[in-house]
């Protein structure tokens, strides 16, 4: 997930950075050229990097570095797009339709695009840093896993020893007092058997007694 996140934020920076050079492209040929297309292209570079700037924010959103980064370069395109504005105000306000080339003029966009590019490298930097302590505590995980693994394995062998223990003692107890009943059973059998002709022997006793008084 983080490895495609970082992506994320990387290409919607690249993107910002190529919209606003397309913007600053337009603006020169506005300027020289005063063809409509050329302003139309400025306006509409324009409203794509803003909208790029929101995704940035909306991709950092948990990110208090990142928020606060994202809103310098915001402050840093605002400039931008203020100095572009300032150029067409003063091709306009040119009768022959030529831009005059200020060296001090140019020097001020340029330094205005590096800024740009400076604050952007700033966030792209502290996303793969942020991908590598991601990384970094993966591994860690994974280097612990194994050991992990082997506690949990000996804990689930322990306990399958204990339940082999268990089901053995059970069964010996069973065993034996099965054969304690059966030798109870035994037991109960001889004395009916002897009672039986003990009964028999009186029954004779009786009768002979029986027949001796008479």
């Amino acid at each position: 997930y983080w490895v495609q996140h970082t992506k994320d934020v990387l290409q919607v920076s690249d993107e910002l950075y190529a919209s606003a050079l397309e913007a600053e492209s337009s603006i020169r040929g506005y300027a020289l050229t005063l063809d409509s297309s050329f302003k139309e292209s400025f306006e509409s570079a324009r409203y794509r990097t803003y909208d790029l700037v929101d995704s940035l924010r909306y991709l950092s959103v948990d990110n208090k570095v990142q928020q606060a980064n994202i809103l310098s370069l915001r402050s840093s395109i605002d400039h931008k797009m203020q100095h572009l504005d300032s150029v067409i105000n003063l091709a306009e306000s040119n009768p022959a339709g030529r831009y005059p080339t200020r060296p001090e003029r140019i020097r001020k966009g340029m330094e205005l695009g590096e800024d740009i590019r400076q604050k952007l490298q700033v966030i792209n930097d502290r996303e793969n840093e942020l991908l590598l302590e991601r990384n970094r505590g993966l591994q860690s995980n994974l280097d612990i896993l194994p050991g992990f693994l082997l506690f949990t394995t000996l804990i689930g062998i322990g306990i399958a020893g204990l339940s082999l223990y268990t089901v053995i003692q059970y069964n010996r107890h069973r065993k034996q007092a099965q054969q304690a009943i059966q030798t109870y059973q035994d037991q109960l059998t001889e004395q009916i058997h002897r009672l039986h002709i003990s009964n028999k022997e009186l029954e004779q006793f009786a009768f002979v007694a029986s027949h001796d008084l008479q």
